[in-house]
C-alpha cells in the first residue's frame, strides 16, 4: 500500500502487517504493544534528528525487515542513527516511575540498537566510523551471525515458551540478514 503525507512516500508491505499482526496475536506476555510503540518513537527520533540537520525524507518503507527511513542522500549520518537509541533511553528516565515495563523497554529496545547487528543503528554506526566499508560490513556480517546462533543456542535452554518463540523469531531473522549480506 502506497500514500504520501506532507511529500513522504509511505509503503506498508502486506507482509510487515502479517508480522506485526502475527506478533500481536502470539504475544501471551502483552508486551508486544510496548515495543511497538517504543519502535514507533525510536523510529520518529531518527526522523526528528533528519529535520533538525536539514534532512526532509523522502520516502518511509515498512517492510518485512523493520522500517527504512531514506532521503535524497545517501550517505549516512552517526547523529541520525544515534537520535532513535536517545529518545528510548530518554523515555526510559521519563517513565521510569511512571510505567515501569514501557520505561525497560524502552532501556532494553535501546540498547539493542547499539549492537552492531544487520539491520540495527550500531551497524550504522559501526559502518560511519571504520574506513573500509568492506571490511566494516564483513565484520557486521560475522558478528550478526555469531550474535544470532549464540542467541538460538541459548533459547533451547529456556522453558518460557512465550519468550522462546520471540527470540527464535529474532534469532532467525539476524541470522538470515547476516548469511544474506555476507560477500
Amino acid at each position: 500500500m502506497y500514500f504520501s503525507v506532507f511529500g513522504v512516500k509511505i509503503y506498508i508491505s502486506f507482509f510487515f502487517c502479517i508480522m506485526v499482526l502475527l506478533y500481536i496475536l502470539l504475544d501471551t506476555s502483552c508486551l508486544a504493544i510496548y515495543v511497538l510503540l517504543a519502535s514507533f518513537l525510536h523510529e520518529i527520533g531518527h526522523i526528528f534528528a533528519l529535520l533538525v540537520i536539514k534532512r526532509v525524507p523522502q520516502e518511509i518503507n515498512f517492510v518485512l525487515g523493520g522500517i527504512e527511513i531514506k532521503t535524497k542522500s545517501n550517505e549516512s549520518n552517526i547523529f541520525v542513527s544515534l537520535s532513535g537509541i536517545m529518545v528510548n533511553f530518554l523515555l526510559f528516565l521519563f517513565y521510569y516511575k511512571v510505567s515501569l515495563v514501557f520505561s525497560a523497554t524502552n532501556l532494553l529496545l535501546g540498547v539493542f540498537n547499539l549492537l552492531p547487528l544487520y539491520g540495527l543503528d550500531g551497524a550504522t554506526v559501526l559502518l560511519e566510523i571504520l574506513k573500509n566499508k568492506t571490511k566494516a560490513q564483513k565484520i557486521i556480517c560475522i558478528i550478526t551471525i555469531t550474535f544470532s546462533l549464540v542467541l538460538i543456542f541459548y533459547t533451547l535452554f529456556l522453558n518460557n515458551t512465550s519468550v522462546k518463540c520471540s527470540l527464535i523469531i529474532i534469532s532467525v531473522y539476524f541470522l538470515l540478514f547476516g548469511i544474506l549480506n555476507y560477500s
